[in-house]
């Protein structure tokens, strides 16, 4: 959860308090529990958001001054759930000792761009970890491994998830599904969002109230994120002809508590006269009414009808409960009509939020290990936790998820992006498997393997591609032309069609929105949006609106090929005029926003919106000319051959590029003087329909499905060879020891059973120890009378589970004191 620590001292130079955020963590090593020793900082992870290392003004005592010194030490690393320590990093590196004692703290730190100080660490809390070996199981994979064999057993997004190995030694062999579901939660009149099982809002009701002059406002009554009170939320709805009102007011129930009150806005045209008094509203205590503007009937008011503005109240007592108004005419045609009725609020009702999630089952024993996740793609996006919301969308890194059995899923989103686009039909009907998985239909240019776009698999045919504007010949660049913008966010996850129908030879219509903004007629195509994955299910298509831009062509009155590309080594390339692809307002099933758009018809504006989805497209008919012996419907010329044509055949082609016959079926280039010509279609084939698949987000249809038999850890006998003793030599001190009557020397490596007996070189027992639980024994030092040894050699010998192990242990007896009893 990202918690801000509100900094009401410092402010910004506009006055607002300012806040320090989370902004990553340090790991460091101590060299004791109490943290009075010195500490090291083993490493920082923080978010990916362009704030790294951190610079303050400390005061330098050796230096008398303030410093600009290194505070904070972030790289943009993304947020790390777990580390793997291998070096004792207080002396030099050195490795880990096993069954030594270690101490450690994960600190979180903020930033405040305008604090002193600008950054906020949390307060250490030590904790202790002793490394040691696992004495009865070995690994069946290392840390990092990720090989799992993943199934995308549910759905048909483009997403994908990795499974990588933290703890080889907690892997259970069980099977997991993870899953996705929308989470849906309501905030309460306590401030705490709480989950519902309703997939709408709890209790929201509105309710109408009209009068004579048609005017109506409408209210609801909704939880507020202030405890223990009310969001009173209105709407007018003006219903006065051509006028505009001058005021409102609201007459709440008198033993209504009002805290706070929403202005109405601004005016439109404070320059031309308009009324625009008291906007912010005025409260009278007595009659408990609040008005926003006045009764001056100016006749020229500020409302205009449709706002919605807010009154925060004390919770009430009782539902359904009566609020008052008046709408103020402001007497613009000489007439006065004020609107007076009441809204009515039947009961309470609460903010509302659903939030896609994904949560990881083990199958095996029927155990939620990860539930209510929002992570994709290393990003952070809106989740409720511990009924706060958490709305910040952060980019973490994708080792920031859970850790769960000793594993860590990434869940990836798709990219940005499209499969490709398909023929998909022709004037014959249906291609035979025209789906993504049959190559030769692919329909549109491939960057990724032709630098010199497009790529020779097109030869000969028409192909839907993209370029201009200096961009390179990549993906990137593709993408960055035809999805420009937010167009994305409105293509995916739809998928699209461009349908040369009779239909559309008849009756197409474009729209010249980038040069007069008219009606276009002959477009000889159609597009449409043909929903999410569902290509033969034609009630969720609805048609959309073509934009069109020329490019070189002969007509710029209609959709045609007239631009040569110039991309093959010949000139034979003829391009089409620009198309964008365009979203009605009504995107209802069927054509109703493709018609109401086009209703005032050819040559004047079209009505209501268009929304750009995807820009810039081309079609293309790449070495699309056959030889001239094959051109048998050149008969508007003398003769096929440019050699014998006369001054009539030739006039038409004096001082341009491109040229078309008077049925539009000849092209011809001029080049140095000469002509190359051959037969061209204008159009493709009646019946032809490309198809663009978008690339298809996670939804809650899909689940992933993976086993973890083959890395879980196995058996094994327990062996004395890792039986080990530290310190030694024993110099009369241990680093745990926390006095100078505490002598330790620990035995580690031990079963769950083991006798210790320790011997001088004269083959004297000097101490004997039964070890019953854990992997370690502390000897203290002392014989078997509690008196400590001297200094010396010593012989351990130690059976454990049918094995047994001899030890040298080098004693120096620390100082003795006399003073110590």
């Amino acid at each position: 959860t990202f918690t801000q620590i509100v900094d009401n001292i410092v402010v910004t130079y506009q006055g607002e308090p300012t806040s320090f955020s989370f902004e990553g963590y340090n790991v460091w090593q101590h060299e004791n529990a109490s943290g009075t020793g010195d500490k090291h900082r083993i490493a920082t992870y923080d978010l990916m958001n362009g704030i790294t290392m951190i610079l303050d003004d400390i005061f330098v005592t050796e230096f008398g001054m303030y410093v600009n010194i290194p505070v904070q030490w972030g790289t943009d690393s993304g947020i790390k759930r777990w580390i793997n320590i291998d070096k004792d990093y207080l002396n030099g590196g050195t490795p880990l000792i096993n069954d030594q004692e270690y101490y450690y703290t994960v600190n979180a730190y903020g930033y405040n761009q305008y604090g002193i100080p600008k950054t906020l660490e949390s307060a250490d809390n030590i904790f202790s970890i002793r490394p040691q070996i696992i004495l009865t199981e070995t690994p069946a994979v290392d840390i990092g491994y990720s090989a799992f064999t993943i199934e995308h057993s549910a759905g048909g997004s483009d997403g994908t998830i990795s499974v990588s190995v933290v703890n080889p030694f907690e892997i259970t062999g069980d099977s997991y599904e993870l899953y996705f579901d929308t989470g849906y939660y309501y905030r309460d009149v306590d401030g705490i969002w709480k989950p519902t099982a309703y997939a709408d809002s709890v209790g929201r009701v509105l309710s109408r109230s009209s009068n004579c002059s048609g005017s109506t406002i409408t209210a609801a009554a909704v939880a507020s994120a202030t405890v223990g009170t009310v969001d009173l939320t209105f709407t007018f709805d003006m219903d006065c002809g051509d006028n505009w009102v001058d005021g409102i007011v609201l007459d709440l129930p008198d033993d209504f508590t009002i805290n706070s009150w929403d202005s109405a806005g601004d005016c439109s045209y404070p320059s031309y006269g308009q009324n625009c008094v008291n906007l912010e509203g005025t409260l009278d205590a007595i009659t408990n009414t609040i008005t926003w503007g006045d009764d001056a009937r100016s006749e020229f008011g500020a409302f205009e009808g449709g706002q919605a503005w807010t009154v925060n109240i004390a919770l009430p007592t009782n539902y359904p409960f009566d609020v008052a108004y008046t709408v103020y005419d402001d007497n613009y045609d000489g007439t006065t009509v004020d609107a007076i009725g009441t809204a009515t609020v039947t009961e309470l009702g609460y903010e509302f939020k659903s939030i896609q999630q994904w949560n990881v089952l083990n199958t095996t024993t029927g155990v939620l290990v990860v539930a209510d996740q929002t992570m994709v793609s290393g990003v952070y996006y809106e989740n409720i936790v511990d009924g706060v919301i958490v709305e910040e969308t952060a980019e973490l890194g994708e080792v920031s998820n859970p850790i769960f059995d000793g594993l860590q899923v990434v869940v990836n989103g798709p990219t940005n992006g499209i499969h490709g686009v398909w023929q998909t039909a022709n004037a014959n009907g249906a291609i035979d498997g025209a789906d993504v998985d049959v190559n030769e239909n692919i329909m549109w240019i491939n960057f990724l393997t032709a630098p010199d776009y497009p790529t020779e698999q097109a030869q000969g045919g028409w192909f839907f591609f993209v370029h201009g504007g200096g961009t390179p010949n990549d993906m990137e660049s593709f993408y960055a032309r035809v999805f420009r913008g937010s167009n994305f966010s409105r293509a995916i996850p739809y998928d699209f069609e461009m349908r040369f129908t009779t239909d559309a030879l008849a009756t197409g219509l474009g729209y010249k929105r980038f040069e007069d903004g008219l009606i276009l007629g002959d477009v000889p195509f159609e597009l449409w949006n043909i929903g999410s994955s569902t290509p033969d299910d034609a009630s969720d298509d609805y048609r959309m609106l073509p934009a069109i831009l020329n490019y070189g062509g002969d007509n710029d009155d209609a959709y045609d090929f007239g631009g040569e590309d110039g991309h093959s080594s010949a000139a034979n390339d003829p391009s089409s005029d620009w198309v964008y692809w365009g979203n009605p307002d009504d995107m209802s099933p069927g054509q109703a926003g493709y018609d109401a758009f086009h209703a005032p018809g050819i040559g004047n504006e079209p009505t209501g919106g268009w929304t750009e989805v995807i820009a810039r497209t081309r079609l293309m008919n790449w070495n699309g000319y056959v030889s001239h012996a094959d051109s048998v419907l050149l008969t508007t010329l003398s003769d096929v051959d440019p050699a014998n044509w006369t001054a009539a055949d030739t006039a038409i082609f004096i001082g341009r590029d491109w040229f078309l016959d008077a049925g539009n079926d000849l092209a011809v280039i001029t080049t140095a003087g000469e002509y190359a010509y051959g037969l061209v279609l204008d159009i493709p084939e009646i019946g032809t329909v490309y198809r663009m698949i978008t690339n298809k987000p996670n939804t809650t249809a899909d689940k992933f499905t993976f086993g973890t038999s083959d890395a879980a850890p196995t058996s094994m006998a327990y062996s004395c060879n890792d039986i080990g003793v530290w310190p030694n030599p024993y110099f009369g001190y241990n680093p745990e020891e926390r006095n100078v009557v505490d002598n330790q020397i620990r035995f580690n490596g031990l079963s769950t059973n083991a006798t210790i007996r320790i011997y001088d070189l004269a083959g004297n027992l000097v101490r004997k120890l039964a070890h019953s639980s854990g992997s370690d024994e502390v000897w203290d030092v002392k014989n078997n009378f509690n008196i400590t040894v001297a200094s010396g050699m010593y012989i351990a010998t130690v059976k454990a589970n049918g094995c047994e192990k001899l030890l040298k242990i080098a004693i120096v007896a620390p100082e003795q004191r006399i003073d110590v009893y």
